[in-house]
């Protein structure tokens, strides 16, 4: 288990402005998808802002096969438990509940549709 990609947003936030949190998972719930099925192009990306060579890049990211997964949108409460449980073993929390840390209305919902190259991204959320 490694989750390296979480939105963090305040409760405030998704109280006052749903629209703009759901525009935001979205948008990277769809990323993730065009990722998966572009894995060169993104490794050409990527080594231009880590400085190293895409074939590099590439390598790390599919090596081994299903090493990267871009389909896991939904944040899995079993696992942020098991983070918050090792972030207090090792004193970086004096308290692993988790209750109400969890928002997932919005990855559930999000529309995966279409995803075919980076501008059909946010196509479906508006944002043309």
């Amino acid at each position: 288990m490694f989750s390296c990609n979480l939105t963090l947003v305040k409760q405030k936030l998704i109280q006052e402005e749903p629209a703009v949190v759901k525009l935001l998972v979205e948008g990277a719930a769809r990323s993730g998808v065009w990722a998966g099925k572009n894995t060169q192009t993104v490794a050409r990306i990527a080594g231009q802002y880590w400085n190293q060579p895409p074939e590099l890049v590439e390598y790390a990211l599919s090596t081994p096969p299903n090493r990267i997964r871009y389909d896991q949108f939904v944040p899995r409460q079993d696992e942020m438990q098991r983070m918050a449980d090792l972030m207090v073993h090792f004193g970086l929390l004096t308290n692993g509940d988790i209750t109400g840390l969890v928002e997932d209305r919005f990855a559930k919902a999000a529309d995966l549709n279409e995803v075919t190259d980076v501008e059909s991204i946010l196509q479906p959320a508006g944002l043309k």
